[in-house]
């Protein structure tokens, strides 16, 4: 289980899950739907082929998804962050 301790933590693990998964898609063992800044900032965009999403499709909803009784200082954070820019 991964434990984050504060903000820099928070995004070094996304840093590390864009990583993980682009580099599946660059080894060619997956298939993935994300930012093409995502795929620029982990320097893999040579390595994969990149299509935009249809415009119906290209903009998704994105849902703060946590484990039951596991509300951490950490996610009161993001979920304040969430409410002060006004997603």
């Amino acid at each position: 289980m991964i434990h984050l301790q504060n903000k820099a933590d928070l995004r070094a693990s996304f840093n590390l899950f864009d990583l993980a998964i682009a580099a599946c898609v660059a080894a060619g063992t997956g298939v993935a739907i994300m930012p093409l800044s995502v795929l620029k900032a982990v320097n893999v965009e040579g390595l994969a082929r990149a299509l935009p999403l249809p415009a119906r499709l290209g903009r998704v909803r994105t849902h703060l998804v946590w484990r039951s009784g596991q509300e951490s200082r950490l996610l009161r954070s993001v979920w304040g962050e969430v409410g002060r820019v006004g997603f």
